[in-house]
Formats: structure tokens, sequence, C-alpha cells
């Protein structure tokens, strides 16, 4: 039976992609009437004052006060990372410190590859996974996330050359890059996040004397042409959206509030506050997870939904009350997602993305966001878990200090073990244990034709265990998207997670040529949880090898027992025939490693941890170098455990992790 209902969506799908090609050629072909008609628009508003320097200051801050709001630490920070900036050192997705200078906008100098310059944004190839060069060089730095920075120098110092640098920056930028043609056009996330970071630095030095007129009518008319481009560019996807959109609305959210006295202002507001309130009520769970299944990516969307939301608040637009339900509930999981050492698990795919990074914090540190959240919502326990973060809270919430002026309490609320069934996450905390237990796989795209997946990998019932703030077992990351293909699909393999493969079988199918499509998604099947003040339990088990000609049934428990910080991990398989098996341990970087027959020592900082393989038949347990990246573009030398054997039929066995006495 043909689905008509389906059959029809598709069919308005396709007639849709076509309109927007036809579209890009009416693009090519009439750019200069475009452009024409969108600087009469804005400035006929410049000229009749609607946009003057005190109305930016009014729509998006007056900062004129920064200086007295952060201590002389935070302070000294900040203009350290400025001073860097004006000597032409930028450290870009794990490069280190690297000199550009002049700034070539159009260059991938990690390896060298440049995108000429002048040509309309559709001409270029703009992966190219037949080189090692990253696209995400060129267009993070045009993200002009560094301009907050040199803009927050200034407020602090009132010294001409951090705002000279931005208005040179911004100019320069403008001129190497007109509207479409570049390879900086090439995707409207961002262009999206560019704008609003080039809003921001401009109202920074909205008073600096470098901020010649001319220049300050370059950059608002460039802003206008930014929120024309993302309303005619939009991402959004069949069916399933993402972080992609999401930026697209923020940026057009943050525009349209600017210009909403233009026609087009008008139009991208009515469009793009239905769309994100649309959105977030899809995109987030009902648990508070973002859908796309990586703590990097929920980060970045929390950032993306929450700083808009902010600015919607202080432009007076209505806000629903579900949706502040909604965006609240982004942070509950970000608190239980915490780690006792500060850091974050490495959860899905990593390309540390921000929105509007004001302070200069640890890729894998979110608690700032907590901090605002704290404020915002007037939260004691998210300032309990919280850290830093006061420049954002300056800058998004204008001062709004009440909460953050209370002495966080001595006695610091203990967070107990959570399941966040929707997402298929599992929590466990002991008072000296953590465990980041994932089962999600990609079920939020059962049905999605392509079968694109998620930002998650292949990491079904594998977890992160943390023992006294201690990293022992983790998730080794992402390290890179084009710029290393063939590593960019081993770490979102499952022989990279901390679970268990048969056959040497992937649990996601990846298509050659292709780092973020999957040809057979696994979903999980069961995610329960039981917790007692002594012992939480979950269970989990998925269908990655159901479709083997004889099909095999993973079923694994977690049993924390939390007085004596212990973990029982047991596999349960079902099967009839013989298999190969393979438990994949992968260790944080500096974890010693000793084997000895079915126990392994690891131990790290004089913390040490002992794993017991009760395994009832013949196995075998060797250590293997192996990376570990926890930043987008950085990797460091590691050690894997691997438990491999043969078995016929269904059997169990279980993994005791426990501690042992500080040496």
């Amino acid at each position: 039976m043909i689905d008509l209902s389906h059959s029809g969506f598709l069919l308005g799908w396709k007639i849709s992609r076509i309109f927007v090609l036809v579209k890009i050629r009416l693009f090519r072909v009439g750019l200069f009437w475009i452009k024409r008609r969108l600087h009469i628009q804005v400035n006929t508003v410049l000229s009749k004052d609607r946009l003057s320097r005190d109305k930016i200051k009014q729509i998006v801050g007056d900062f004129s006060n920064y200086a007295a709001y952060l201590n002389q630490s935070e302070s000294t920070v900040i203009i350290k990372a400025a001073d860097s900036f004006l000597e032409g050192f930028y450290n870009i997705l794990g490069s280190g410190p690297v000199k550009l200078s002049p700034i070539n906008w159009h260059v991938d100098f990690k390896s060298g590859k440049i995108w000429s310059k002048g040509k309309f944004y559709k001409d270029y190839i703009q992966v190219d996974l037949s080189d090692d060069s990253d696209v995400k060089v060129p267009r993070e730095l045009s993200r002009a996330h560094h301009l907050l920075i040199l803009g927050q120098a200034y407020l602090l110092t009132k010294d001409e050359k951090y705002a000279l640098e931005v208005v040179n920056q911004l100019d320069n930028w403008i001129d190497e890059n007109p509207l479409m043609y570049s390879i900086n056009w090439g995707c409207a996330m961002d262009v999206a996040i560019r704008s609003v970071n080039f809003l921001y630095s401009l109202t920074m030095i909205i008073e600096s004397k470098s901020l010649t007129d001319c220049i300050y009518q370059k950059v608002i008319i460039s802003l206008f042409e930014h929120g024309y481009y993302i309303f005619n560019n939009l991402e959004k996807s069949f069916k399933n959206s993402n972080n992609h959109y999401m930026s697209d609305l923020a940026g057009l959210i943050f525009l349209s509030l600017l210009f909403r006295e233009t026609k087009e202002g008008t139009k991208w507001e009515v469009y793009s506050i239905n769309e994100y309130f649309t959105e977030i009520r899809y995109q987030v769970l009902p648990s508070g997870v973002t859908y796309e299944m990586s703590i990097s990516y929920h980060r970045l969307t929390t950032e993306l939904i929450f700083y808009t939301y902010l600015f919607l608040k202080q432009n007076n637009v209505y806000i629903p009350p579900d949706i502040r339900h909604r965006i609240r509930s982004l942070f509950e999981f970000m608190m239980y997602y915490i780690k006792p050492n500060g850091f974050v698990p490495v959860i899905g795919d990593q390309d540390d993305g921000r929105f509007l990074p004001f302070s200069i914090t640890h890729n894998l540190d979110h608690r700032y966001l907590l901090t605002i959240a704290s404020a915002e919502f007037e939260d004691p326990g998210f300032r309990q878990h919280s850290f830093g973060g006061l420049a954002e809270v300056f800058f998004l919430l204008k001062g709004k200090t009440s909460i953050l002026a209370q002495e966080i309490s001595q006695n610091k609320q203990q967070l107990l073990s959570r399941l966040f069934e929707d997402a298929g996450f599992c929590i466990m905390r002991g008072s000296d244990i953590y465990v980041f237990i994932s089962n999600s796989g990609s079920a939020t795209y059962p049905d999605q034709i392509k079968q694109w997946g998620s930002h998650s990998h292949a990491d079904l019932l594998s977890f992160e265990l943390n023992y006294k703030s201690i990293d022992f077992i983790v998730d080794p990351g992402t390290y890179s998207y084009s710029g290393n293909p063939q590593l960019r699909n081993l770490l979102r393999s499952a022989a990279m997670h901390n679970t268990l493969v048969v056959d040497g079988r992937n649990q996601q199918e990846y298509p050659p040529g292709d780092i973020f499509r999957c040809t057979s998604v696994a979903k999980p099947l069961i995610s329960k949880f039981t917790g007692t003040d002594e012992i939480d339990i979950f269970t989990g088990s998925h269908d990655a090898y159901l479709t083997l000609p004889d099909p095999v049934s993973h079923t694994r428990s977690f049993e924390l027992h939390k007085p004596l910080s212990t973990l029982t991990i047991t596999d349960v398989i079902t099967c009839a025939d013989e298999h190969e098996y393979t438990l994949y341990l992968h260790l944080d970087s500096g974890v010693e490693v000793v084997i000895d027959q079915e126990k392994a020592k690891l131990c790290k900082e004089g913390i040490c941890i002992i794993l017991k393989f009760d395994i009832p038949f013949e196995f075998t347990v060797e250590k293997k170098e192996q990376i570990v990246s926890k930043a987008y573009g950085e990797k460091s030398e590691s050690t894997t455990i691997e438990c491999s054997f043969k078995q016929k039929g269904g059997f169990k066995y279980s993994i005791r992790i426990s501690p042992v006495q500080i040496v």
C-alpha cells in the first residue's frame, strides 16, 4: 500500500528544493539589484536615525560599566588574550597559537588549502574528502569570536588599540567577503553566528572614536545583508532539523529585532520567532536533552536557545510558559552530566562549537552556563554547581546578579542517579564515583529516509567512569570531521567506545566517502533504571546485532554499590551459533595499566581502581596504544584494554570495577 500522505509530503519537499535552486540562480544573476534594494531599505532607517548608536545600545545593551563588574583576575585573562590577538596569534580548532598576520579569511592554515576569493558561494566544493583540508578552519575564524574578547578589552581599559583592531577586522572582513562571494558564505549557520558576534563586538566599541560613522554604517549594512542571506538559505531539513537550523533562527531573531523597522526585518521577525518556538518543542526532549545526542552539541544548542530567549525577553517579546519550562530543563540535564571534576563527558560528536563565548573557559567546562541559569531562574541548585560565567551574565542579563551575590552553601546539594529515558542516557553517582551510560544511538531518527543519523556515535551501552574526580574510562572523542575522514569514521565506531562488539561489526554502517551519514542505524530496545540509597541498577539492550544471519541479542546491566563505590557490569548474550566478541575499554590519557591474568589495575595521579574480569570461559586481555581527543583538532596518546573471546550460544559474564587504597 502506498502512503499517499508521505508521498505528497515528499513531492512537496522536492518542489520546494527546486524552488530553492531556482532562487539561488536568481541570486547570482540579480545580486547587484538585490544588494541595491537591501541598501535602500537599511539606508532609509539609518538616515532617519532609527539605527543610531543609542538605538543599538537600547536593543543590544549598554556595556559602558563593564569594567566595574569584573574582578581583577578575570580582567587580566581577557586583556592577555586580547593582547595575543593584537600580536596576530590565534588558536583555531586545536591548532595551538599560530600567527595570522595579516589574516587570510579564505585559508585552512593547518593544511594550506586556500579557497579562492571572489567566487559565488554555490560554486565552491564545500567539503572535499580527497585532501586533508578542513573548511571549518576559515569558517571558525570568520565566526569572529575573538572580536568579543577584543571588545571586552576595550571596555575594561578604554584603550583605543583594542577598538581599532575590531574596526580594522570588521572593515577588512566585509571587503574580503562580499555578500555570497567567498567560502565563508557557504553555511548559513556560520553566517548566523558571525552576524551576532559582529553585532555584540560592534556594541562593545560603540562609544570608541575609532568607530567612524563610515565604518559604523558599513557594518550595519553588512548585518542587513547577513539577515537576507540567512532567510534565503535556511537549513531546515526534511522531517528533522538540527543545530544548524537553530543557529539560523537565532541569528535571524537578533537581526530581525535590530531591523524590525524595515520590510525585510518584519518578515524575518514573524518567521523566525514562530519557528524558534516550534524547534524548541521539537529539538528539546521532555527530559531536557537535546535530540542530537551529543554533549558538545547540547552545550551549543543550549547557548543558541537560551541566549536568544534572553534577547527576546530583553526586547519585550512574549515567551510562552512551556518554552521557558523547556529551556530550564536544558540546565537540569546539564547539572547532572557535569562530572565531579567540573568537566563533561565526551559523548557523541564534539566540535567545540559556541554561539557567543564572552569568557575564556576550557572546552569541557560547561559550568558557566549554570551560572547564567541560576541568575535567570533564581535556582540555588544551579548556582551550587556553577563556576565562572560572570562576563556572560553581564552581557546577557545586564547585571542581574541577585543570586550570584548569595554565598554558595558549603553543604552542596548531592545529586542522585538519574535516567533520562527518552534520550537513553543514565547518570549514576555515588559519593566518589560517577558513571555516564549511553544507550541512545540514533533513536530520534527512526524514519529518516536518508538515514543521516544524529550527532551520536555507535556507542550503545558504552559508558564513562570517573572515580575521586579522576577520569579513568572515557569516550575517545571526535578529533576531526573532513580533515581526516578515516579517523573520523573510526572514532565514531563501536570499537572506539566502551562496549561489546560482535564479529568485528560496527553498530552502525557508514557508507564510503561520507562522514555523517549512516546506512543502518541501531536503536536501543530497553533502558530501565531502579535505585535505592545503596544500590542503583541500569539495564539496557539494543538491536545492533539482531540483523546478523544468527541474531545476537546484547543486554547489559550496570549495578552501582554506592557505599563501596563499586560498579559491576554484566553482559548477557542470547544467540545460537559461535561468534567472536571483543570488549573495549578506552582509558584516559595518563592512566597507567597493569594486567595480571583476569585483573587489570588502573592508576592515575595516585588513585587506583581494579577491573576484575569474571568470565567463565577462556578469554584474552591485552592493552593497545590508542588516542583520546578531548577537543576538536587535538589528540593525545592513551591505552585501550581489549578483552577477546569466542563463544557458541548464549552466555553471560561480569566485570567488577572497585577502588583500591591510595598508593
